[in-house]
């Protein structure tokens, strides 16, 4: 009885029918058949809107349309209910001495700054159910000396399927990225001709001269940059592996050709590694995956390739860390009254100090080079119930 197939979010549901069993009501993103091309459009209207579909006639009927997405509709006692979502995100400003934050840009996340301090990369696109990543796009901004956006946004990465987590070269020549990319528009995210990896490219040079550095892995992600920009460091789930580990490649500054990817040997005491970043001396701080629920921990790989003890035990999934660029402190992120919020840790060790006081998630902390400042994304996931009565 349906015209065209139906543009719904994959994922189980019940589909509610009215008592005579006529109408049937669900959640979609459009009235017609999906397109993919579509899926991969940053600013398509694409949110989960509940629909009414008469299953005499096969026509289709908007009862909700708000912004966000609206699903997971249910019937009783005449009302029509259903979980409205909404995801907000933004890239803030603290102090590296502590304090409030302050908003730089609207609807960004994961930015990481350029090594001279007047520019901003940055994943962009918000979040929508039914098309789950695959219109991320990576841009930048160019920023005044105290962190003020001065340019319109730029796209630096933008094909197919997801990009993210951009990060310069030090000496801003070269520019390291995450992909998902696909060659052509594809339906949904893990389906059809798509990679998970690391590409490669001059800072100035077009998307169609990347150099693909991985090909073995899936959630290759996290780069970062060694302070000679000699090495690259991340980390995978290495397919026929159990868990994240830590991979490094080496790379010529000058030239981009670059050797094998190895991956980083971990002590026998310790778990999976969620995410690393070089110091400006050449350590390596890493967050570690202690077996539990959400629980995480720092250490540090020496420049001989010794491993410290725990730093700091904490509480937290989307932790993540960065340097003071004197190398004397971590940023991390750490749940604080319910809120993943900002602090710091010596080096050497001893009693974490928190940073921020916000009322919204605050991580992937990035330390500006001058080290006046900590840009974070914040954001919030909230749910709704909602109800409408049937006529």
């Amino acid at each position: 009885l349906v015209k065209e197939p139906l543009d719904v979010c994959r994922e189980p549901a019940l589909l509610p029918m009215s008592s005579d069993g006529s109408l049937l009501f669900l959640a979609l993103a459009s009235e017609g058949a999906p397109d993919p091309e579509a899926r991969h459009d940053l600013g398509a209207d694409r949110d989960l809107d509940i629909y009414q579909l008469d299953l005499r006639t096969g026509e289709t009927r908007v009862l909700v349309d708000d912004p966000g997405d609206d699903r997971a509709p249910i019937l009783a006692d005449g009302w029509l209910y259903w979980t409205h979502n909404n995801y907000q995100s933004s890239v803030v400003f603290v102090p590296v001495s502590g304090g409030e934050s302050r908003l730089v840009l609207d609807e960004a996340e994961c930015s990481r700054w350029h090594p001279g301090g007047r520019r901003l990369s940055f994943k962009y696109g918000g979040s929508r159910l039914v098309d789950a990543g695959l219109w991320w796009t990576v841009g930048a901004v160019d920023v005044d000396e105290d962190g003020n956006p001065v340019s319109g946004r730029v796209p630096i990465v933008d094909g197919y399927n997801q990009d993210n987590w951009l990060t310069w070269s030090p000496d801003g020549d070269w520019v390291v990225y995450h992909s998902h990319r696909s060659p052509d528009p594809i339906a949904y995210f893990g389906e059809g001709e798509w990679v998970d990896d690391i590409f490669l490219r001059p800072t100035e040079a077009s998307q169609e001269e990347e150099i693909r550095l991985t090909d073995f892995g899936r959630e290759t992600w996290n780069p970062d940059w060694s302070p000679d920009g000699s090495e690259i460091v991340f980390t995978t789930f290495p397919v026929g592996e159990d868990g994240v580990t830590l991979w490094m490649i080496g790379i010529d500054p000058e030239t981009g050709q670059h050797s094998t990817a190895q991956s980083v040997a971990l002590p026998d005491d310790m778990g999976e590694v969620a995410w690393a970043r070089w110091s400006p001396e050449g350590e390596l701080a890493v967050v570690e995956v202690i077996p539990g629920p959400r629980i995480r921990a720092l250490r540090i790989r020496d420049l001989d390739g010794s491993w410290s003890e725990r730093l700091v035990e904490f509480d937290g999934r989307w932790v993540t860390l960065d340097w003071t660029p004197d190398g004397m402190n971590i940023i991390y992120s750490d749940m604080f009254d319910g809120r993943l919020q900002i602090f710091t840790i010596p080096r050497s060790g001893g009693e974490p100090r928190r940073l921020s006081s916000d009322d919204m998630h605050l991580s992937f902390p990035d330390v500006s080079p001058d080290g006046r400042w900590i840009a974070l994304t914040r954001f919030d996931n909230y749910q709704e119930l909602r109800r409408l009565r049937l006529r």
